[in-house]
């Protein structure tokens, strides 16, 4: 543009600088001729007045004049400094010469090619002896040319000097023109364009620009949903361009490779395994040019590789790299095997006992006296047995996530029947088992509840001590309502307090089969209260008593 201006510029000024010198030339022309034609009517006229005077032209030396006397039949009476005979018969002087005869009055004006020259003739009637003549007066000049030949280094030094001004005048416009459009940001473009010229152009701007605003609003809030989306992802997630350069990297997959971060080239990733595996899919999904998911899976990194590629066109334009944690995946194999041990080992030892106390009185191999003693030992052990069963389906229920009618609820009622089929059990068991009830209503099933609050309570009243006491509070706190079972039993060690929710755990196993415990109640607990997103909290010392906090969200 700016070059443009200044080309505009200069040309249309250096123009005008020639353009006038040929209107001066032309004007110099015009008023030349002028002025000779008034000059040879004058001295016409005054020839006119005594044409005696023509024979005393003749003795004077350098007369510049050329005077000739026309009959009407353009015979020649009379001729002062002869002009060339070419001349005297053309079409031109002709019609000039009938004009003046017509007229009274004619000129013209011609060059000549035999004198190089021009020759400007004033044509004028006069009368001689009552005779109508014409008298022809010529007067000749250098011609035009030959005029501006002379005066060429003047032109040349006025067109150089011209070509400087232009060249000066046309850069310092070119400045001031663009100075306010080098100068505008959007803020200016808003507010007040710099040419009213501009200003519908500038209208056109600014709604484009409200609109790509509007647009990149759009575009910036569903990326943000997308980095928001990513970034709670539980799966690691990178996305690469068809060159391995990162473009979005989630703060899972920077917990494998912390040294990976958006605009960074893979390769420079630190880990050489991980960089050969993305180069090789990189290189392979570029060659074949098919989606084809492919999986690896990392031992050291205990994670699983998902390599997806993208297609845009037929065109190869990136990769999308899913790291799936297998340390869920690994601990929930290893709980599963340690359940199963467990159940085998748990179920194992009721039957155990069952099969070896029926087979001694099948064999007769104890007194008769002692059979209901073992058939004693045969029905608890079956109701442990049942209990266990009973709770492992339960926990299996519960692990399966399948849908469960929820309700709104008060819980108030549940511990008081809880309170109620217990209250006999601590009697026994000479424990203080007091109760402080407000109404809290939450969103959540019956006989799960139910379970949760009999387990805490069986528990507190189950590993007490005589003469103690369980405290069953319920109220509410804020939004929440708080479940606390509070003992002064024997109480959990802090490093078994992690340790409490796992399956089949016991502090005590000796004291827990004495007791009839499964090991299972507590986990059941931890279930319950996460299936209804409640929190648990434990505070516990050894020997002085444990306390249970249950948090819930209450409801109107």
């Amino acid at each position: 543009m700016r070059q443009k201006i200044f080309t505009t510029i200069f040309v249309i000024t250096l123009s005008v600088v020639c353009a006038a010198n040929l209107y001066l030339i032309y004007y110099t022309q015009a008023w030349e001729q002028r002025e000779i034609f008034n000059i040879l009517k004058i001295h016409a006229k005054s020839l006119e007045t005594s044409p005696k005077s023509l024979s005393s032209l003749s003795n004077l030396s350098n007369y510049p004049y050329h005077i000739t006397l026309f009959k009407e039949n353009g015979e020649v009476l009379y001729e002062l400094n002869e002009l060339h005979n070419d001349e005297t018969y053309n079409n031109k002087f002709q019609n000039k010469l009938a004009q003046a005869f017509r007229e009274g009055e004619s000129n013209a004006s011609y060059y000549s090619k035999t004198l190089h020259k021009r020759v400007y003739s004033l044509y004028l009637k006069v009368s001689l002896d009552n005779t109508s003549l014409v008298l022809r007066i010529s007067l000749l000049r250098e011609y035009l040319s030959r005029l501006l030949l002379s005066l060429l280094p003047i032109f040349l030094l006025e067109l150089v000097l011209s070509f400087i001004v232009s060249f000066v005048v046309s850069l310092m416009l070119t400045r001031k023109i663009i100075a306010p459009l080098e100068s505008l940001t959007f803020d200016n473009i808003i507010r007040k364009a710099p040419y009213t010229e501009l200003k519908p152009l500038f209208n056109v701007i600014k709604n484009e620009y409200n609109i790509i605003t509007h647009q990149l609003k759009g575009l910036e809030k569903n990326q943000n949903q997308i980095l928001l989306l990513a970034q709670n992802m539980s799966d690691g997630l990178i996305f690469l361009n068809k060159i391995g350069k990162v473009l979005l990297v989630n703060e899972h997959a920077k917990k494998y490779f912390p040294d990976i971060f958006p605009s960074k080239i893979i390769h420079k990733c630190k880990d050489s395994f991980f960089v050969q595996k993305v180069l090789f899919h990189l290189s392979e999904f570029k060659r074949y040019k098919r989606q084809q998911n492919q999986s690896i899976q990392i031992s050291y990194k205990e994670c699983e590789f998902l390599f997806c590629p993208t297609y845009s066109k037929g065109k190869f334009k990136g990769m999308i790299i899913i790291l799936r944690d297998m340390d869920a995946k690994l601990k929930a194999q290893k709980l599963r095997k340690e359940f199963s041990a467990n159940v085998t080992h748990e179920l194992k030892t009721p039957l155990t006992s069952i099969l070896t106390s029926s087979e001694m009185m099948k064999n007769e191999l104890v007194a008769r006296e002692d059979f209901p003693q073992f058939i004693n030992v045969i029905e608890s052990e079956a109701k442990r047995l049942l209990e266990m069963i009973d709770e492992i389906f339960k926990l299996s229920f519960l692990d399966e996530n399948q849908p469960i009618t929820m309700r709104r609820l008060n819980l108030k009622p549940l511990v008081k029947e809880v309170y109620q089929h217990l209250k006999l059990l601590a009697e026994k068991k000479d424990i203080s088992f007091c109760v402080i009830l407000q109404d809290c209503f939450v969103l959540g099933n019956v006989e799960l509840l139910k379970n949760l609050i009999y387990n805490l309570c069986d528990n507190a009243i189950k590993y007490n001590k005589t003469g103690g006491f369980v405290n069953l509070e319920l109220r509410k706190k804020g939004e929440k309502a708080l479940l606390i079972v509070r003992d002064n039993g024997i109480g959990i060690a802090k490093d078994l307090q992690e340790r409490i929710f796992e399956r089949f755990f016991c502090v005590d196993k000796s004291r827990s089969k004495k007791l009839g415990g499964t090991g299972l109640g507590l986990s059941i607990v931890k279930s319950v209260a996460r299936f209804h997103q409640a929190n648990i909290t434990l505070q516990s010392k050894l020997g002085e008593g444990s306390e249970f906090v249950i948090e819930f969200m209450t409801v109107i």
